[in-house]
């Protein structure tokens, strides 16, 4: 299940982000974030990792002819659009604006 974030949910992601990353199934620990503090790159980042790790477990579903490699391909690709739309929305707009 991908979960991408953007503009608008990033707001809620910065205000529930202790009990968000609590309760997202990672197997993997974050990594920490050093970047510029901007939320547009907190949340773009936390999908970045996410990117990574669904890419990681679809390389191994497909090295152990669980899925074929067609389908795997699909799947990251599928992500990739996903990943790239996140990007869009959250880093090459200028401004951030909230909503109350």
């Amino acid at each position: 299940m991908t979960m991408y974030f953007h503009q608008k949910e990033s707001i809620l992601f910065l205000r529930n982000i202790n009990s968000w990353i609590m309760t997202k199934p990672f197997v993997y620990n974050i990594g920490k974030y050093y970047g510029e503090f901007t939320p547009g790159n907190l949340v773009f980042n936390a999908n970045l990792q996410e990117f990574a790790q669904q890419v990681s477990y679809l390389c191994t579903l497909a090295a152990n002819g669980e899925m074929t490699v067609q389908d795997v391909y699909q799947e990251i690709e599928k992500s990739w659009q996903q990943l790239k739309l996140s990007k869009k929305e959250l880093l090459d707009k200028t401004k951030f604006t909230t909503e109350d």
